[in-house]
């Protein structure tokens, strides 16, 4: 043996230890970069179907007070979350103003022919996140 590895402070049962970790951590590496990619493609998607959202609701005017969303004022993830919560605030105002309304007739009037059912005692169980 030479002198380098005979003062080698490490153990070699310590280093084999190391390899070994290292070899099964390598291995888990290729399923990580999958999950990896899928989560990109799901966040990708969400992305994509909020601002879809955003522009079905374009036509509704924001409740008093709230201005629109910029991406200038923060990083593009924030933004997401914030337009998110801009088509909240809309169709919520959407659903105050059509408390008690008929929707069927309003939908005939301006052409529409399907009516979407709503349950709104489930629209009102759900709890938002403070």
């Amino acid at each position: 043996s030479t002198p380098e590895k005979q003062n080698c402070p490490v153990d070699s049962g310590y280093l084999k230890k190391c390899r070994e970790n290292w070899k099964k951590m390598r291995a888990t590496l290729p399923i990580a970069d999958l999950k990896l990619e899928r989560m990109d493609r799901i966040l990708l998607n969400v992305k994509a179907g909020i601002e879809h959202l955003s522009d079905k609701l374009t036509s509704l005017k924001l409740p008093k007070g709230q201005g629109p969303v910029r991406l200038t004022q923060s990083t593009a993830d924030d933004f997401v979350i914030d337009l998110l919560a801009q088509c909240e605030q809309k169709l919520m105002k959407l659903m105050e103003d059509l408390d008690g309304k008929d929707v069927s007739e309003l939908l005939q009037r301006n052409g529409r022919r399907r009516v979407p059912s709503i349950d709104r005692e489930q629209v009102a169980d759900i709890q938002r996140p403070d």
